[in-house]
């Protein structure tokens, strides 16, 4: 489960594997990365980057433990604004996890 929880904790991962997506063809390709601790994790996040990509991820545990971030979409594709994801990787046995997303936008 935590080769998942990685995986979705990279910003860095959308601008160049998705980066032929209409949600993900814009921003940097390099950036300083930064970490910023809330009441219930944290965020990692771009420096001075916001709204461009997919340019942060928290983590959060509440008596679950998930991840959540947002990717803009450009009004050309839709109506505009965030699109939401939240997932949650759960662990079925030593090798195996199921990982749960829910795409929330407008």
């Amino acid at each position: 489960h935590q080769y998942a929880i990685d995986n979705v904790m990279d910003p860095m991962h959308g601008t160049y594997l998705h980066c032929t997506s209409h949600s993900m063809a814009e921003g940097e390709r390099t950036a300083e990365m930064k970490h910023r601790t809330t009441e219930n994790g944290f965020v990692f996040e771009k420096e001075g980057q916001t709204g461009v990509n997919f340019d942060w991820v928290e983590y959060g545990s509440t008596g679950a433990r998930w991840l959540r971030l947002s990717i803009p979409y450009r009004k050309q594709f839709g109506p505009g604004g965030e699109f939401w994801i939240v997932g949650y990787a759960t662990p079925i046995d030593a090798n195996n996890t199921r990982v749960f997303f829910w795409r929330c936008r407008k």
